[in-house]
């Protein structure tokens, strides 16, 4: 990863916007962060990290820290930054929660943290946006740098005060860390994926022998089911069951193909009974058959003699319905005609009755009455009702004239009304303006009045601010006081303790010393020389006294005496830090109490309220006096818009009047000369609609008086051509439709009953059968049932023993096949079983994979880390790996200790290295682990490392020999960023940014180089 460039603004001490362009710097070695303590080079750092995570770089660290206390109201905090992943280039925006003065009332509301992130195609350009969700840009630029925070910043970044946890970390973190930049994920993966195979083949090695198991008790259940020889079946079911049991699939599949073998044979045998005992039968059977057929066809000749005797007794009835058939078919061609006309003179009739009624009312309107002649006396009832309809027309218009009249006079009504209400409204408005321009000039004075006082609020904000730092530095100092007595108990407590474990270990080691012929003693062991006198007989080894001391027990005690004296050295250290740091917050807060400076933060806090109150209060008036002048010029081209408007209304009313006065006055003269419209309307309607009906009548009498003559000459053809001398005989014949059919379907039922009746008794079989004679059936019948019983029982043992046959045969295929599946099985799974074993510790470094191959890779940091290490204290320390378990539950191979090769290569732990030893150790741990990541294809790029403080610590030549390596490491490629305060870094790092505090807590950043320091775009999209 590497950091291209970072922009903020309103974060700690940053409140103008800047962007810092890290591609500018360090062209040819390390380049530094420097400004005096406090002034914010540690915000830089924090803010990357939070730009990146989500969260400070420290593990104290509160993300309220970043919101700068002297952004203007309102104005919101932000970090934005672009870096260079394995993955591509990204641009992440954030924004910390802050407060910010309520959009109405008074007092804050709280605004969330807020972030945006940007996939780019190169640097600078706006970038496709990818997410606005915490969660979705936490994980995917942790999965583009590929470390989490705490390994951000225990490989990447390394804070103030955190510098040195990658070195003291514990070996389960200092795993993660390791697993995590190396991508050695693959072989737990890999070690989990071989368990997984195997577990899962011998899952499928017992399936399959319980899948065989279950064969066999299913192939024993049908294989040993009714058989003949019960006991031989017994005892070789009980040696089956004894084979399964015993696991033999051998002896069991031998048993199995026996049974199979003498079922097939039982079965052919019992095939060879049965088709014997079916021949007897089929003979008994066909002797029953002759029997009944001869016997069938001597009842069948019986039967077809009654039938004839039957028929010739009915021959006369037959003659006589054929006789009523023929007069019923003639008649039937008169039913239509006969229909036709008794319907044309129902219809005669019936509309004789309707002109009958509707003459009375025709002849009130017409000149001469109805005398018989149809047509002539139809002319004239038309010729009137068209008359009735036109004069009805004529009124229906009038109708409808004074309806649309009556709608416009209304509407015309409703106009003038609101006419009037409009000239109302007009002059309310001029009043409404004349009130409007008294307010404008009122709240143009109220907002001189609030701009004066607003006018204060820098003032009152500088006393604000610093009435605020004076109350941190009172706390400070009243808290270090606190620490500072703190300190000093627990260094008189540990010293104490010091001095109790060293007395400890004094008498334990004089103790140890007398009682060390009894310890050399209790390690002889028989037959093994004496490392004293060499002798191999040990007749009388001196024995140890009650209170003697082992070896072990002297170690313990000299590592509580050394754990001790650490302790008072560092708390003696912690006791010096918090000493100083209260001398300087005393000299900042002076004799000043806590109260006093509260008192003046709240005196300054109101004045800064009330400018801010007047502030508001100016913009409130101001805003309103704009309302106000907007509202009044509208109004007035309002009135003057009304006024026109109101004149051009009252020309068109007056126009409307004078029309609608002269159609209602045409209307009156109307109804003068006629009467009422509706008076007319109704009796045009009433003398239409009678003539109507009439017209209708007369039409409908005068064509069914013709159609009855026509239906009456066609009925007299009809029945002279049937033969039937009136209308009488003819309907007298007729026969209803069913009858015809079914007397029909009688006689030719009897005529084809008795030709066939003759043809049966002249047929050979029934010739023969009236020569034959009765035969007895009992004793044939009896002999087929017996032999049926017979061939029934033989078929069944047949089909018994040949399904017993099949499911032997099929069960003795499966419980085969399911062998060889076993089998296959085991073969499968034999060499899964070896690599697991291998791949989860059981080989000859008793190591699981995963563990042999993150060994492996820490052994090369810890050579890269060496080799610097070694470079940078002269030859003096190196680093080794330990395979001592650092707890109970903690890796093994991943802890560290410290050689001392001018101490005859004596070896100590970690965590007692000195404030200097500890940060070469680290950088050079911290170097060595990014040579390595760089150096491993497929791992984390660590492109970028940041050093925040620890070279206070260094003297001149350790100075020189880290600077060294700083410079080597940015001349292979990556970025290194020192941020120190240590003065003679100056001379040493020509590429430096800048922290310089401008007063008032704030502070700017600046750098020589050009191009480096930058405004940050105004223009930036803003968070939302």
């Amino acid at each position: 990863m590497h950091l291209l460039t970072l922009s903020l603004a309103n974060i700690g001490p940053y409140v103008d916007p800047v962007t810092i362009d890290f591609t500018q710097l360090g062209q040819d070695g390390p380049f530094l962060l420097e400004g005096p303590t406090g002034a914010g080079k540690t915000t830089l750092v924090d803010a990357i990290v939070f730009a990146l995570y989500g969260e400070m770089s420290g593990r104290d660290s509160d993300d309220a820290r970043l919101v700068s206390t002297f952004r203007a109201p309102g104005a919101t905090p932000w970090v934005e930054l672009e870096i260079e992943t394995r993955r591509g280039l990204y641009r992440v925006r954030r924004s910390p929660a802050h407060t910010r003065p309520k959009r109405s009332g008074t007092g804050v509301t709280v605004e969330n943290s807020a972030v945006r992130l940007w996939k780019l195609a190169e640097p600078g350009d706006p970038g496709t946006p990818l997410t606005r969700r915490h969660d979705e840009a936490d994980r995917e630029l942790e999965d583009a740098i590929g470390l989490t925070p705490e390994q951000f910043t225990q490989t990447v970044v390394l804070p103030q005060g955190d510098f040195a946890r990658f070195l003291r970390t514990s070996p389960e973190k200092r795993e993660d860390i390791l697993t995590k930049v190396f991508g050695t994920q693959i072989y737990d993966a890999l070690v989990a994926a071989v368990v997984e195979t195997t577990q899962r083949r011998e899952q499928e090695t017992q399936t399959a022998r319980t899948r065989w198991g279950a064969r066999a008790t299913e192939f024993a259940s049908l294989a040993w089911s009714g058989d003949l020889e019960p006991d031989a079946a017994t005892e070789a079911r009980g040696r089956f069951g004894e084979a399964m049991a015993g696991e033999d699939m051998t002896q069991a599949l031998l048993l199995a193909r026996d049974r199979a073998t003498g079922v097939a044979e039982a079965a052919g045998a019992a095939e060879a009974t049965a088709a014997r005992a079916q021949r007897d039968l089929d003979e008994a059977q066909a002797a029953l058959r002759a029997a009944e057929q001869d016997n069938a066809a001597l009842a069948r000749w019986a039967a077809l003699v009654r039938e004839r005797e039957t028929l010739e007794a009915q021959a006369d009835a037959m003659a006589a319905e054929r006789a009523t058939l023929e007069r019923a078919t003639r008649a039937e061609r008169v039913r239509h005609p006969l229909t036709a006309a008794r319907g044309a003179e129902e219809a005669l009739v019936a509309t004789r009755r309707r002109l009958e009624d509707a003459l009375p009312g025709a002849d009130r309107v017409l000149d001469t009455p109805f005398e018989g002649d149809a047509t002539a006396w139809l002319v004239r009832v038309d010729a009137q009702r068209l008359t009735a309809e036109q004069e009805r027309a004529e009124v229906a218009a009038w109708e409808q004239r004074a309806a649309a009249l009556a709608t416009e006079q209304a509407a015309l009504a409703e106009d003038e009304a609101a006419l009037a209400e409009d000239r109302m409204a007009w002059e309310e408005a001029a009043a409404t303006a004349a009130t409007r321009e008294q307010r404008v000039t009122e709240l143009a004075e109220q907002q001189r009045a609030a701009e004066h006082e607003a006018g204060q609020a820098e003032a009152a904000r500088a006393a604000a601010a610093a009435a605020e730092l004076l109350i941190a530095a009172v706390r400070e100092r009243d808290d270090l006081t606190e620490q500072r007595e703190t300190a000093r108990r627990q260094v008189e407590e540990l010293t104490r303790a010091a001095l109790a474990a060293a007395q400890a270990y004094h008498a334990a080691h004089e103790t140890w010393l007398s009682g060390l012929a009894a310890e050399v003693a209790a390690e002889l062991s028989e037959g093994e020389p004496c490392p004293v006198c060499g002798s191999r007989d040990h007749p009388a080894p001196a024995q140890p006294a009650p209170s003697a001391v082992s070896r072990q027990r002297l170690g313990e005690l000299a590592d509580a005496e050394t754990r001790a004296d650490e302790a008072v050295s560092q708390a003696r250290e912690r006791l010096a830090a918090v000493d100083a740091a209260r001398k300087a917050a005393a000299k900042a807060a002076g004799d000043t109490s806590l109260v006093e400076a509260e008192a003046a933060h709240r005196i300054a806090s109101d004045q800064v309220a009330r400018c801010e109150a007047a502030r508001g209060e100016a913009m409130a008036a101001a805003s309103a006096q704009a309302d106000e002048q907007a509202r009044l010029v509208a109004l007035r081209d309002d009135i003057a818009a009304r006024q026109v408007r109101l004149g051009r209304q009252e020309g068109a009313l007056a126009t409307r009047r004078a029309v609608m006065d002269t159609q209602a006055q045409a209307l009156a003269d109307h109804v003068q000369d006629h009467g009422p419209l509706a008076d007319q309307a109704d009796a045009l309607s009433t003398r239409a609609a009678a003539l109507a009906e009439a017209a209708d009548a007369g039409r409908a009498w005068d064509e069914a008086r013709r159609a009855a003559d026509a239906r009456a000459s066609e009925l007299t053809d009809a029945l002279a051509e049937a033969g039937f001398p009136d209308a009488d005989a003819a309907t007298a014949a007729l026969l209803p439709p069913d009858g015809a059919r079914s007397r029909t379907s009688a006689l030719a039922a009897f005529d084809d009953q008795l030709i066939g009746v003759q043809a049966r008794a002249a047929a050979p079989d029934m010739v023969r059968a009236a020569e034959l004679e009765a035969v007895d059936e009992a004793p044939l019948r009896a002999l087929v049932t017996t032999r049926q019983d017979q061939a029934q029982r033989a078929h069944e043992r047949v089909g018994a023993l040949t399904r017993l046959a099949d499911a032997t045969r099929d069960g003795l295929a499966r419980l085969e096949a399911d062998a060889s599946a076993v089998a296959d099985q085991w073969e499968s799974l034999r060499p899964w079983s070896h690599l697991r074993a291998l791949v989860q510790g059981a080989n000859n470094l008793s190591m699981t994979l995963p563990t042999f191959v993150l060994l492996r890779r820490f052994d090369e940091v810890l050579e890269l880390a060496n080799e610097r290490l070694l470079t940078m204290t002269a030859g003096r320390y190196e680093l080794e790996r330990t395979d001592d378990r650092e707890g109970r539950a903690r890796r093994q191979g991943l802890g560290l200790v410290m050689v001392d090769h001018e101490a005859d290569d004596a070896r100590r732990p970690t965590r007692t290295l000195s404030g200097g030893e500890t940060f070469l150790t680290s950088l050079a741990l911290a170097l060595g682990l990014s040579d390595a990541v760089t150096a491993e294809a497929g791992g984390i790029e660590l492109g970028t490392l940041l050093v925040d403080e620890g070279f206070g610590s260094l003297d001149a030549e350790n100075l020189d020999r880290v600077m060294a390596q700083l410079a080597a490491l940015r001349a292979g490629g990556r970025q290194v960023g020192v941020i120190s305060h240590v003065e003679e870094l100056k001379g040493r790092i020509t590429d430096r940014l800048t922290v310089r505090p401008r007063g008032g807590g704030t502070s700017v950043v600046t750098c020589a180089v050009p191009g480096v320091i930058r405004p940050a775009a105004e223009t930036a999209p803003l968070l939302d």
